[in-house]
């Protein structure tokens, strides 16, 4: 647990706040769509989370949310277009993917708001923040995704910024940019 915690602080600590040059108008999500799915019947289960913590009993009946996407948004105060940005995330990755580099870094969220759009990041369903719901009782067919290495290599984004060209693979959006 010791190693955990120092672990956890270190990162923490190493984790620069991205510089912001914008003020803030609104931040809010929302869902977009979705049902409610209701299961009824089936039985219990005692599940450990953690090795040595007492089991838990789960009770999977009731009513769950499915197929709904969910959305973070960041309005500003003075925006310079009154079209906000959608980041909208592939494979099987969630909006986080647009919020900071794995490095730690901006990522694109920031890039844009710093360039004045109001940007909104979204999570697809049954991915990060919107919900999910359980095979097979609710989704017949098996979750799947696709490696990196299965994603298209030639699909680009190209956009234009206060004169400067962004043209990147959707793949590498999110690490590839330098400010």
């Amino acid at each position: 647990m010791r190693t955990i915690l120092i672990a956890l602080a270190t990162a923490m600590a190493a984790a620069t706040p991205a510089a912001a040059d914008y003020l803030v108008k609104e931040v809010g999500s929302f869902h977009v769509g979705g049902r409610t799915e209701t299961l009824t019947g089936l039985p219990s289960k005692e599940i450990v989370f953690s090795p040595g913590a007492p089991a838990i009993k789960v009770d999977p009946n009731g009513e769950f949310e499915v197929e709904q996407m969910y959305v973070q948004f960041v309005k500003l105060a003075q925006p310079k277009s009154k079209l906000p940005l959608l980041l909208w995330h592939g494979g099987g990755l969630s909006g986080v993917t647009w919020e900071t580099k794995p490095d730690g870094r901006p990522g694109w969220q920031q890039f844009f708001l710093n360039a004045g759009y109001d940007v909104y990041v979204s999570d697809a369903v049954e991915r990060g923040r919107a919900s999910w719901a359980r095979y097979p009782e609710i989704f017949k067919s098996e979750p799947s995704g696709a490696t990196r290495r299965q994603q298209p290599a030639n699909a680009l984004v190209a956009l234009e910024i206060d004169g400067a060209a962004v043209v990147d693979r959707v793949v590498d959006a999110v690490t590839s940019y330098d400010k």
